[in-house]
């Protein structure tokens, strides 16, 4: 199984909305989906317990300015923008971000 999608590794796919991530993985690279705007929604086949050992490589940039300044900038990974849902084959009853297949197509409950 795959346990992490590689930096840049769906960077520049521009009309990529939403994603569907099996429990197996367990990093995203930094910029794996960069400039992917229309992407808000991951589908994620585990637990939101497990979503959060997922780790979600952020990216650093280091300026040093005429004077010697140091400045870092961390961009966080773009996954942390979205919205992520949880599978549950079964209409959940607790309230949350819950997802599930109707007809083959990832649907929210």
């Amino acid at each position: 199984p795959y346990d992490n999608i590689s930096d840049f590794g769906f960077r520049k796919f521009e009309a990529l909305e939403a994603v569907i991530l099996p429990v197996s993985i367990k990093k995203v690279g930094k910029k794996a989906f960069e400039d992917c705007p229309q992407l808000t929604t991951v589908y994620y086949f585990g637990t939101e317990i497990e979503w959060q050992s997922v780790e979600l490589v952020a990216t650093e940039t280091q300026t040093i300015d005429e004077d010697k300044n140091e400045t870092v900038e961390v961009i966080e990974n773009d996954l942390a923008r979205c919205t992520v849902y949880f599978y549950s084959e079964d209409a959940p009853t607790a309230t949350g971000n819950y997802w599930h297949f109707v007809n083959g197509v990832p649907v929210a409950w």
